[in-house]
């Protein structure tokens, strides 16, 4: 078996480069000319990735295929995709070089000890470096200032605040330690369990059906924007949106099957292999007390060990979330009905969203949930309210389970939005 890990490692700067392009610019698109965004160049940026830059190849000595296998999956690790993130963000905001030694070595911790991870970490900070500096190349000093200033207002300066929490956890010596591995093995049984399973409606007896069996993979509708009539438009479905979570609220009508697709979500993350850790925030639960008696990740524990008997071994629900190797979804906004309690706990959202800021969030509700007052991106001004990709998931009867029946034909479409 041959495997290229020049084309591996490449493939996985890609993905970040993307996500960081989301963080840093596409927020905004519908706001801006296009002389605007052409300063940016990030489509040729990203092509560049994939050739030789100067000074940016992958060189490592003639490996085993048991080592070429390890380090290929070791790549593909989110720690890793989230470490790359946090050393983009630094090269591309010229951050101080202290912070590129401490982000060289998140990425080196997050590869976890396979061969050659000093100079796998290398080789990115070489191939970032390179690639910032054919930008600034093409577009001017000017150009790359404008950039800057754009990822300063973005999510990228929580990233930057986050460095040294994040290289705390990869550090962390219980880190895929057998207690760590029996939790975490035990805790993806029990999501199955709790969401792998929808109840039809059936008249005559309550039984459950497995989402796979089940479940209608319905079809939403994207925009990058908050703006629905003004946002870039993509079709997919609530499975492909697993992999375009980042800020993201999903937004339908009541009994539109957002609960239901919040569990297929995390039953998806709990059933694929090397997938983020899922965990479940009903809103409702959350809010139960005024103020809430914990915090979101106090919160998240705490149901650990209440609704799935499964409890966390101690400070592991944060060393998952500061390391990128976890996905949020907040089910239920639009359930909270008073307005200030609503406002309290979107705040309490956007705050969650600042200290974790390599974690992926999705939050479900009602459209007119969020339009009186939108969630805000954390380090936004607070004008980009709006500032999201949204997504709209298309209407369904009552009970909101998606089973298999033909669909109302007026019944088209739910949308999601990225805050």
């Amino acid at each position: 078996m041959l495997i290229n890990l020049g084309d591996v490692a490449d493939s996985v700067l890609v993905s970040a480069i993307g996500t960081t392009v989301r963080m840093v610019v596409l927020q905004r698109m519908s706001r801006r000319t296009a002389s605007q965004m052409s300063i940016a160049g990030w489509a040729d940026i990203e092509a560049l990735t994939r050739g030789g830059l100067a000074g940016a190849k992958l060189v490592l000595p003639k490996l085993s295929e048991t080592d070429a296998a390890q380090i290929k999956a070791a790549l593909k690790r989110n720690e890793v995709q989230s470490a790359l993130q946090t050393l983009l963000a630094v090269r591309l905001t010229d951050a101080p070089e202290t912070n590129a030694i401490v982000a060289r070595e998140a990425v080196r911790l997050a590869l976890n000890g396979v061969r050659y991870s000093e100079e796998l970490s290398d080789y990115y900070d070489r191939k970032i470096s390179s690639l910032v500096a054919h930008l600034e190349g093409r577009i001017g000093l000017a150009g790359l200032s404008q950039i800057r200033k754009e990822a300063y207002d973005s999510r990228i300066i929580a990233i930057l605040d986050k460095i040294e929490y994040q290289v705390a956890a990869l550090s962390h010596p219980g880190r895929d330690g057998p207690e760590e591995t029996r939790f975490l093995d035990g805790y993806i049984r029990h999501v199955r369990d709790v969401h792998g399973k929808l109840e039809p409606p059936d008249f005559e007896r309550r039984r459950k059906v497995s989402v796979e069996k089940i479940y209608v993979n319905t079809s939403v509708h994207s925009y990058l924007d908050g703006d629905m009539n003004e946002g870039i438009e993509s079709r997919l479905n609530v499975i492909d949106l697993a992999t375009k979570i980042d800020r993201t609220v999903l937004l339908g009508d009541p009994g539109g099957g957002k609960t239901t697709a919040a569990n297929v979500l995390a039953n998806y993350f709990a059933s694929v292999p090397a997938e983020r850790i899922p965990f479940l925030v009903t809103l409702r639960d959350y809010a139960a007390m005024d103020p809430p008696e914990r915090s979101v990740v106090g919160h998240i524990e705490h149901t650990l060990g209440i609704k799935y008997q499964c409890p966390a071994p101690d400070g592991l629900v944060d060393r998952l979330l500061q390391t990128g190797r976890a996905v949020v979804i907040f089910d239920g906004l639009d359930e909270l009905l008073n307005t200030y309690r609503r406002r309290d706990i979107s705040h309490r959202v956007e705050q969650f969203c600042v200290e974790y800021p390599l974690t992926p969030v999705l939050v479900t509700s009602r459209s007119s949930a969020t339009t009186k007052r939108g969630l805000r991106a954390p380090g936004s001004r607070p004008t980009d309210s709006a500032d999201s990709a949204k997504t709209r998931l298309p209407n369904t009867s009552a009970s909101g389970s998606r089973c298999r029946r033909a669909p109302h034909p007026q019944l088209s479409k739910q949308r999601h939005r990225h805050f």
